[in-house]
């Protein structure tokens, strides 16, 4: 989703009120086809804490218009907060309503939403539960979504938690689908990050192939040999935002609720993903000596790495690899290695992911000591074009989980092997400049941030 503010207005004090502060945003194409408008309002009659929002878009005659109100702050409840947002078509035959409430009964953090939406007689009927903070728990969160039919012959439910015992970041996800009976049941499983690994994450998010099969052995990065790699599928990014666009927009998870009313995502699986990026960048986890931040302009990419490194010089570089759409599967298959070009002497090494969210967000992390490639990549039976992608190779393993996938599937202790991975199309590395640097490396550099702009 991509979201390009045209115009943003900004008012403080009206009519004695030395609080009150009105914010209007408005998106949208010629011809208003996309229009958005955002208002929002502090500070009421004798309500210091006091706010309203009121989104609305939709193209002429309404047909998939929406509306979005927020409250703050009501009788006697500083932290309280109700959301309610409803689209729908005349008749409201794909109707959609959700509400929102923060702070209850003393739980400053706890939060609770409620979607539903289905034609009449809730053939299609889905609702969603999602609750934030319970019993001293600030980061736990718990969604379960479930949908059918009557009946419920093709009912489908999905929980989703975060922060178990003693884990803050931890999350699992349990979907399952199935008649009554569960004749053609199917249930999967998906676990991230534990004790510290954030390579179950950073690799396995919406990823059906088993997390072992993205790893593989650094002594096959010579030409020559033949690699069966899983390759993250590159889709299409929103621009990044320059700094003065994105230092007005909220990004925490204190302002989740302004964010979905800003961005409005069309899914309760959207709006998961956004919680996910806010928590993995509010609360990074990485291994001892290993640093990690997010970068959510074009400056502040061009800046972070460099800064996490601990120098002021350095080369970005970035895979040429297709553009796959949207759902496409991670790319599996036979290829031959027809080049291997170490990017950097150096054991220093800063990569960046792409995170999903509405706008360009990266966490970028420090990886040592570590080796960057560029991997030529030949089909081995001619039918697609080559591709060079980037290979990171983790030369310690030592404080890697014994649990880790790869390991296991490979009999193996942490620190027994060098393990490596490909990156996709969308994440950059970045190296010490000088150790191997020249003029390609800063072209590469300066191309890759350009596209950006």
């Amino acid at each position: 989703m991509s979201l390009r503010i045209i115009k943003l207005t900004t008012s403080y004090g009206s009519q004695g009120d030395e609080l009150s502060r009105k914010t209007t945003t408005s998106y949208g194409s010629q011809g208003d086809e996309l229009s958005r408008k955002t208002t929002t309002s502090y500070g009421s009659q004798g309500d210091e804490l006091s706010r309203k929002a009121t989104t609305s878009y939709g193209s002429q005659g309404d047909e998939l218009s929406r509306k979005t109100t927020t409250s703050y702050g009501s009788q006697g409840d500083e932290l309280s907060r109700k959301t309610t947002t409803s689209y729908g078509s005349q008749g409201d035959e794909l109707s959609r309503k959700t509400t929102t409430s923060y702070g209850s009964q003393g739980d400053e953090l706890s939060r609770k939403t409620t979607t539903s939406y289905g034609s009449q007689g809730d053939e299609l009927s889905r609702k969603a539960t999602t609750s934030y903070g319970s019993q001293g728990d600030e980061l736990s969160r718990k969604t379960t979504t479930s949908y059918g039919s009557q009946g419920d012959e093709l009912s489908r439910k999905a929980t989703t938690s975060y922060g178990s015992q003693g884990d803050e970041l931890s999350r699992k996800t349990t979907t399952s689908y199935g008649s009554q009976g569960e004749k053609d049941s199917r249930k999967a499983t998906t676990s991230y990050r534990s004790q510290g690994d954030r390579h179950d994450h950073i690799h396995s998010h919406n990823n059906g192939n088993k997390l072992a099969d993205v790893f593989f052995f650094h002594d096959v990065l010579r030409p020559g040999s033949i690699i069966t790699p899983t390759i993250p599928p590159t889709t299409s990014l929103p621009p990044l935002l320059p700094r003065h666009e994105a230092e007005t927009i909220p990004f925490s998870t204190k302002r989740f609720g302004d964010i979905l009313t800003m961005f409005a995502p069309a899914s309760h699986a959207m709006a998961d993903e956004i919680r996910w990026t806010l928590d993995t960048c509010e609360h990074p986890q990485t291994l001892a000596g290993e640093k990690a931040s997010c970068a959510t302009s074009f400056e502040s990419l061009a800046k972070l790495p460099a800064a996490l490194l601990g120098i002021r010089n350095v080369h970005a570089f970035s895979g040429d690899m297709p553009i796959d759409p949207a759902g496409t599967t991670a790319r599996r298959g036979r290829y031959n290695v027809t080049a291997v070009r170490k990017l950097s002497d150096s054991p220093m090494v800063a990569a960046c992911h792409d995170l999903t969210y509405p706008y360009a967000v990266y966490y970028c992390h420090t990886t040592n000591p570590a080796a960057a490639y560029l991997v030529t990549l030949a089909a081995e039976d001619g039918g697609a074009p080559a591709m060079e992608a980037l290979a990171v190779c983790h030369l310690d393993t030592s404080q890697w989980t014994p649990r880790h996938p790869f390991l296991v599937a490979h009999n193996l202790k942490p620190g027994d092997a060098v393990v490596c991975h490909f990156l996709s199309k969308l994440s950059i590395v970045w190296v010490p400049a000088g150790e191997q640097g020249g003029a390609r490396e800063a072209r590469k550099n300066a191309k890759y941030l350009r596209a950006f702009a």
